[in-house]
């Protein structure tokens, strides 16, 4: 029961601060790329916060290399793309995946009436690993771990009047930990999926001026070409 509290704790925490952070959970897909060759493309929205769309292209390079690149678009402000290569082992009925990964975005954060927003660019050097199990050829379910190093300079006004000057608020460092699931239904090349995220700054607040919001939620297609 305890943990179902802290949950919906979390879906309210991210609700009031929709619209406003420096980061949230990136959603990028979960390929499970089995083979050379073998292409997957992911389309989506965010259910939670419920803003933003995000696409991610996969590729087998070869029997076991990788390669991913990604986006998340909410606004000129608020924007994400990375690149990673990876590696990958299919199994029987599942697939284990590591990637190594280069990002950079833009957050912008509502302070209050008076300074306006703190807004800036974040890069992100991560390891991801994710498995993930064939259910059926018509539906898959797995799950990611993300780790990695986010550097930050936002800047804003640190008095009320608008025409000051902006300070920068920074640089900000902080350790990156981002569970993953998901799960996919449909055809064999097309299906419906789900993906959950959750992100964990151990040097960066939830609150205040540099806040980031922990959950997100997305729903969208995932195709293989």
């Amino acid at each position: 029961m305890k943990n179902y509290r802290n949950l919906l704790l979390l879906m309210l925490m991210s609700l009031t601060l929709t619209g406003c952070w420096t980061y949230k959970p990136q959603l990028a897909d979960i390929p499970l790329i089995d083979h050379k060759g073998d292409i997957r493309v992911t389309g989506s929205v965010y259910l939670w916060p419920a803003t933003g769309i995000t696409t991610t292209a996969s590729m087998g390079l070869s029997n076991h290399l990788s390669m991913q690149l990604h986006g998340d678009y909410e606004s000129r402000d608020v924007f994400y793309s990375h690149v990673a290569l990876g590696f990958y082992h299919p199994y029987s009925n599942s697939v284990l995946e590591g990637y190594l990964g280069l990002g950079n975005g833009h957050g912008d954060v509502y302070i209050d009436a008076a300074p306006s927003n703190a807004h800036g660019p974040y890069t992100i050097g991560f390891a991801q690993i994710n498995y993930g199990w064939h259910l059926t050829k018509h539906s898959d379910i797995g799950l990611a771990m993300k780790i990695g190093r986010i550097s930050a300079i936002f800047y804003g006004h640190n008095g009320e009047d608008p025409n000051d000057d902006e300070e920068a608020f920074g640089p900000r460092r902080s350790s990156l930990f981002e569970p993953q699931l998901f799960f996919r239904v449909g055809g064999e090349k097309v299906k419906f999926q789900l993906q959950l995220g959750y992100t964990y700054l151990t040097d960066w607040r939830r609150t205040g001026s540099i806040r980031y919001i922990p959950l997100s939620l997305s729903t969208g297609i995932n195709i293989t070409l």
